[in-house]
């Protein structure tokens, strides 16, 4: 995974350990294969771990990530999201054109989504007052 935002840029490689829909972990380490975060969830209630700064934090329900307009972003959604899938249900009908389908949610943010022909997305966009501002590719 890269990450290019306001508060700089780097990669990461993540695991995700999904034990039910709602009791996963995720682990984050650097290329080098060091230790950066990791995530422990269990229905909805969070703990995350900053290996680097030696702290933790206790959540519920859903949280923000800093440098990514995803949120509120659901703990629940978090795997659906790291397999590929959109993190955001359709407000209403989505309109579809060939591959491509476009829905707004309930926050009336815009996604952009390329469905392979077996069904897989292929890559979505979060687009906010007209500009994309995530995006997934497989």
């Amino acid at each position: 995974m890269s990450y290019h935002g306001p508060e700089g840029e780097g990669s990461f490689r993540m695991t995700l350990r999904l034990a039910t829909l709602e009791r996963y972990q995720v682990q984050a380490v650097d290329p080098v294969g060091r230790s950066l975060w990791g995530l422990d969830v269990s229905g909805e209630r969070g703990l995350f771990l900053n290996h680097r700064a030696r702290s933790s934090c206790v959540f519920q329900g859903s949280f923000d990530l800093s440098g990514v307009p995803l949120g509120p972003f659901p703990l629940l959604t978090l795997p659906a999201l790291l397999l590929g899938r959109v993190p955001s249900a359709p407000a209403s009908p989505p309109q579809t054109q060939g591959r491509e389908s476009t829905f707004h949610d309930a926050a009336d943010r815009i996604w952009t989504v390329d469905v392979a022909p077996d069904g897989s997305v292929e890559s979505w966009t979060l687009a906010e007052s007209g500009a994309p501002t995530v995006w997934f590719l497989r």
